[in-house]
This record gives structure tokens, C-alpha cells and sequence, in this order.
């Protein structure tokens, strides 16, 4: 009988130890960043759910990559709101990450360097120098425009820069007239969005960046803010924003809704893998300028239904691709030299000019 109840009480405490927090998963009440928010300064948790090779649950549906002020690369699902360390990036103190589309993600932080982080590995690698110390979000545009946010201390209003990914020359375009941005990125139809926390949550919130003079616009002043660190854009459009858990974000409202939590913690920067597109599946992108009107054509291997945006310099039409994978864009008095551009494939695009006749593939 005594051999049942040491059984039974090993057991129970075996139990008992497992649903208790290990040291790395208690936050510290700290503010590593000097953002005026707490933080978390010890290595962030991997929850119940990751392993060191990333392979947690449902790491087929895992479409974000995420980076940790900590140091640690993340993969996140965004129709569970769960992810899995995928790996330490060997460098610390990442506060920002964009990717391009067609699968370069960079990042940035305190330590004047624009890294680049393997979606595979999780692994940085240093890139060029750059004269900001300290870059709270970076966003990248259609055109391959890599846009960040200069943070000059905490309460200082904010400054929105270009920045050079080959070489890491920086252009200042303005202030943004607040002090607290964290996130920013591109939502397809080209528009630019921030996440202004202010100095202590008191911001705006979801704002408008306006990318020529780096002012921002709140999208709706009845709406708050919450401690969200970084925003990304999902193929469909929906906007997603995270720190602590993940959320979508709605662009017209600037309301937020929980989609879940686990398996990350202090997310600083993110972006969607790949764009979600298989840019190698897009087998010609041909355009034809004459007599003022415009075409584009995109032929593929995508399936029917794939949403893409095609960019002509001054605005984008939505193409919905047809059972074979082909669709088209048109656009009547044009006039001047045209960057074509699927939005999701930046690396596809080429030059024209118009009212043509003149024509380009990309």
C-alpha cells in the first residue's frame, strides 16, 4: 500500500513540476530598450510547444518570421497566433525587421548595423553599416524601398529615413510628429502604416505614414493603443501586429483582435515568409505602353484565385489570377517612363515608357 501512495504522490509532483514556470519564462520589470515600456530582459520563453530545431506543432502552417529584442528568430502561424523558435540569431538588441519579397529579411536595432536573418536558420549575418543607432521599425516598399524609423531617445519625436541595403546610406525624409513608433510596414495596396505606442501606451496606435514628408495620421482617434512592437502585412491584406502575442489589426477602424499566444515572447520585428507568393512559379510578366493605354500581363503556375498587385509608378490595380494562373491589368492615359511591378515579386519588374508604343518584361 505505501508502494502505491510514493507512486502516486511521484507522480503527482512530476506533474506539479511541469506546470510550473522554468526562471527563463518570468518577465523581468525592466526596460532593456529605453522605450518606456516594461520589457523582458532574460532570454524570452519557448513555451511548451517549441524544441531547438523549431519543430513545433503545425510548423507546415508557420508563414511569419519574427525576431526577439533578446536575440532570438521565431516562426509564427497567423491563423493560430502560436509559434517555435527557430533559432538564436547570434546578435542582440533587434528592434525591427522588413523582407523584401522575395525572400531577404532585414533587421535592425541599437548597434549601427542592417543584418540579414536566414528564414531557414534564423541566423544573422551583418550587412553594411549605417548611421542610426537606434531604429525602432523598418518597412519595405513595393519599389524596394527600405524605410526606417530613427528613435532619438525616449519622449523625442521620431524620424523617418530611407536607408540603402547595399550600402547603408541614409536619407532623412521628416519628422513624424510623435515619439513612439514601433512598427511600420506595407500594406499591398501601397499604403504605409505604423504603430505608434507614444511614450508610455498613450499613442495613437495604428497611424498613416505619409512616406514624403514622414507625418503620420491616426486612423481613428477613438481608438487607443496596446504594447504591440512590430506590424506585418499578410499577402490577403489583413494586418497582423505582435509582442507578446499576436493580433490583426483592422486598417480602417485601427481596432485589434487577440488571435493567439505561445511559444514566443517580445517580438520586435516580423514579416510575412516569401511574401506568401512562389515568385518562381511566375513564368512571364510582359507590358505593353501604346497610345497611352497600359497593359500588363502576368502568366503563371499559381493557382486560380491568387490575389497579386501590379504597380506602374503612380498607382496599382488588383489582378486576381484566373484557373490557369494568367491575369491582367490596364490603365488608360498614361504618359512619362513606367516601373512595372508585381508587388509581391519586387525582383519582377522592368521600365517603359509611355504613350509608347514601348514595351518590357520583367
Amino acid at each position: 500500500m505505501m508502494d502505491r501512495w510514493l507512486k502516486f504522490f511521484g507522480f503527482a509532483l512530476g506533474i506539479c513540476l511541469l506546470a510550473s514556470p522554468t526562471l527563463a519564462e518570468v518577465a523581468v520589470s525592466v526596460d532593456p530598450d529605453a522605450d518606456g515600456i516594461l520589457g523582458v530582459a532574460t532570454p524570452s520563453p519557448e513555451g511548451v510547444f517549441s524544441t531547438s530545431n523549431g519543430s513545433g506543432p503545425n510548423i507546415a502552417a508557420q508563414d511569419m518570421l519574427a525576431v526577439s529584442w533578446s536575440g532570438n528568430a521565431y516562426k509564427l502561424d497567423s491563423s493560430t497566433g502560436t509559434g517555435s523558435l527557430l533559432g538564436p540569431t547570434g546578435t542582440s538588441s533587434l528592434n525591427a525587421m522588413a523582407g523584401d519579397g522575395a525572400g531577404t529579411f532585414y533587421s535592425a536595432g541599437r548597434g549601427n548595423i542592417l543584418w540579414k536573418i536566414d528564414p531557414t536558420t534564423g541566423v544573422a549575418s551583418a550587412g553594411p553599416g549605417i548611421s542610426i543607432d537606434d531604429i525602432r521599425a523598418l518597412a519595405m516598399s513595393a519599389q524596394g524601398v527600405l524605410y526606417g524609423v530613427e528613435d532619438l531617445g525616449h519622449g523625442q519625436i521620431d524620424r523617418l529615413h530611407t536607408i540603402n541595403v547595399n550600402t547603408g546610406a541614409t536619407v532623412l525624409i521628416g519628422s513624424m510628429g510623435v515619439p513612439g513608433i514601433q512598427g511600420m510596414a506595407f500594406a499591398p495596396g501601397g499604403t504605409l502604416y505604423a504603430w505608434d505606442l507614444g511614450t508610455s501606451q498613450n499613442g495613437m496606435g495604428l497611424a498613416r505614414v505619409n512616406t514624403n514628408t514622414g507625418a503620420v495620421t491616426d486612423v481613428n482617434p477613438n481608438v487607443g493603443c496596446r504594447d504591440l512592437q512590430t506590424l506585418a502585412f499578410a499577402p490577403s491584406g489583413v494586418c497582423y501586429g505582435a509582442r507578446m502575442e499576436l493580433y490583426t489589426i483592422n486598417t480602417n477602424t485601427g481596432q485589434w483582435t487577440l488571435v493567439g499566444s505561445g511559444g514566443y515572447s517580445d517580438v520586435r520585428g516580423s514579416d510575412f515568409l516569401d511574401g506568401g507568393i512562389n515568385c518562381n512559379l511566375i513564368k512571364k510578366f510582359k507590358n505593353k505602353c501604346k497610345n497611352g493605354k497600359l497593359k500588363a500581363k502576368v502568366k503563371s503556375g499559381l493557382p486560380g484565385g491568387t490575389v497579386l498587385h501590379i504597380d506602374n509608378s503612380v498607382n496599382q490595380k488588383t489582378v486576381v489570377l484566373n484557373n490557369k494562373g494568367n491575369g491582367k491589368a490596364k490603365w488608360t492615359g498614361q504618359s512619362g517612363q513606367r516601373r512595372m511591378s508585381i508587388v509581391e515579386c519586387p525582383n519582377r519588374a522592368c521600365t517603359l515608357s509611355c504613350p509608347g508604343p514601348d514595351k518590357c518584361s520583367g
